[in-house]
Parts: C-alpha cells; sequence; structure tokens
C-alpha cells in the first residue's frame, strides 16, 4: 500500500529531492498542480530528459507529468523545445 500524497508542494519538494540525489540530473524549476508535475530547464543531453521525467514518475502523488525541457546541443547551441511543447506549437500553427 502506498502512502497518501501529499500537497503539491510537498509533491514538488519529493521531486527535487529525488532529482537531487542524481549527480547527472540537472537543476530543474517544477511546478505541480493538483498532482500534475511540469518539469521546465534546459538540459545538455537528452538522455537526461527520461531520467527526469520517470523520477518525477516515481514520486507517489504524481498523477502525470509534462515535459517543458529544452535540449541544447553543447557544440552548436542550437535549442530544441521538448517533443509535447513542439507537437503543441505544430497543433497551434494548423
Amino acid at each position: 500500500m502506498q502512502p497518501a500524497a501529499g500537497p503539491d508542494w510537498a509533491i514538488r519538494n519529493q521531486i527535487l529531492t529525488a532529482l537531487g540525489s542524481q549527480h547527472w540530473a540537472p537543476n530543474v524549476n517544477v511546478v505541480v498542480k493538483n498532482g500534475v508535475a511540469e518539469i521546465w530547464g534546459c538540459i545538455t543531453d537528452d538522455r537526461e530528459r527520461q531520467g527526469i521525467i520517470v523520477a518525477a514518475e516515481n514520486v507517489t502523488g504524481v498523477k502525470q507529468v509534462h515535459d517543458h525541457l529544452v535540449w541544447v546541443e553543447p557544440m552548436s547551441a542550437m535549442a530544441f523545445p521538448s517533443p509535447e511543447d513542439e507537437a503543441k506549437e505544430r497543433a497551434a500553427a494548423h
């Protein structure tokens, strides 16, 4: 039996704690509302994206995770929005 989920601020703190214990995880901003976590920030290795999402999903009380991480390719400094944000931008353009 899983423990009951706490308020949004407690869920946010748990996500930040989980990410803070990972040496590979960059500093990101987390916003939680009604158990839905939104992750904002920059990553320089696209593999970090899935790790951050999984870490957030594993926190008790998280119902859904929205990825707003921007991948900045280190060699060219080109920035790429998250697949989720890119899909929203394409949908809004049509």
